[in-house]
């Protein structure tokens, strides 16, 4: 612990992060952070995780089954409103074992201090203009694909009261929604259920997509 804020602590101090040990299922995580002016606690790409000990004295003795994550996110686009997503690998290792190692302790700190100038913080919470929901980044690009190709070019992302996050658009005088909760995700025009459909299933989903702007154009069209 004191190795880590003599090495670390010029760097998170010039970041504006804090030290914070945090108490998981027994074991001693050390995350670095900082909070915004709503109180929204923002959470820096590395953590130190140590084994469960009996006091921190203990854990300074622990470097050989010190675990680190450097997590390699950065934030994606998600709509045309400003929302993003924070898409990016997350790395474990350990100090001097075997499998999944940093082999010294100067690489580990080397490889932290990489991690924390390059990567970005990512909120500890719920927060607007950050989503929560995997799948809308999973159809992002192929929502935007359609939509282009039948003249849509804003894409809004929201989310509800009850924390379901959705697109909407407007095409053709008509709103349309995909509003995703829980596993599923639901396509609405004008208020309206049209269909309910896994959102893992991302082919249906396309699916699903061109069908609803069928359904809008065929409620247009004149009868014969």
């Amino acid at each position: 612990m004191l190795e880590i804020k003599e090495r670390l602590g010029p760097l998170t101090k010039e970041l504006g992060l804090r030290h914070r040990l945090r108490i998981d299922h027994d074991e001693f995580r050390l995350c670095f952070e900082r909070k915004d002016k709503n109180g929204v606690v923002w959470k820096a790409p590395v953590i130190f995780t140590f084994p469960p000990a009996l006091s921190r004295q203990e854990i300074d003795d622990t470097w050989s089954k010190v675990r680190i994550r450097l997590t390699e996110a950065v934030a994606k686009p998600v709509g045309t409103n400003g929302w993003v997503c924070f898409d990016g690998p997350d790395y474990d290792f350990t100090i001097g074992q075997q499998n999944n190692q940093i082999p010294s302790i100067d690489i580990a700190f080397e490889a932290a201090e990489s991690t924390l100038r390059e990567f970005p913080l990512m909120p500890d919470d719920v927060v607007s203009g950050v989503i929560e929901v995997g799948p809308l980044d999973d159809i992002w690009e192929t929502l935007r694909s359609i939509c282009s190709d039948h003249g849509v070019e804003e894409i809004d992302v929201d989310r509800s009261g009850n924390g379901d996050e959705f697109f909407c658009f407007e095409y053709d005088g008509s709103a349309i929604e995909i509003v995703f909760s829980g596993d599923k995700a639901k396509f609405l025009v004008d208020g309206e259920v049209e269909s309910v459909v896994q959102s893992y299933r991302l082919r249906e989903m396309e699916l699903d997509i061109r069908w609803m702007f069928d359904v809008v154009e065929r409620c247009r069209r004149p009868e014969a």
